[in-house]
């Protein structure tokens, strides 16, 4: 598996897990219109040949929360995961926003197209 892109910041954003949750949800809906609200869980999803699994786990526990969302692309040959991770600490006043994008492919050698985020 290799690692395409990260990217980890500090937000103070009020109800920061709804928010990046929201924005994931909208992300994904701009690249497939077939995924609509991601359910917590796990979800497969076809699309004209390409295989999808949406998902989305939260957590809390007194001042931590958490929340974890990915999608994941196989294209056959080589497997493309995003991933969205919100951790929150209120005791500490923190609220980190980290985001993964990684491929795993047949030809580890290959070089794949990238562009900016869309």
């Amino acid at each position: 598996m290799g690692l395409v892109y990260r990217a980890i910041w500090q937000d103070d954003r009020d109800d920061l897990v709804e928010v990046a949750h929201e924005a994931f949800e909208a992300w994904a809906r701009s690249k497939y219109h077939v995924i609509g609200r991601i359910p917590e869980g796990s979800t497969p999803i076809s699309v004209g040949g390409l295989d999808l699994v949406v998902e989305h786990r939260r957590a809390a526990e007194g001042a931590l929360a958490g929340l974890e969302d990915t999608l994941t692309e196989d294209r056959g040959r080589e497997r493309w995961r995003t991933r969205l991770r919100v951790l929150i600490d209120e005791d500490r006043g923190e609220q980190w926003l980290w985001v993964d994008l990684d491929r795993v492919t047949e030809d580890p050698f290959s070089i794949p197209d990238v562009a900016a985020p869309r």
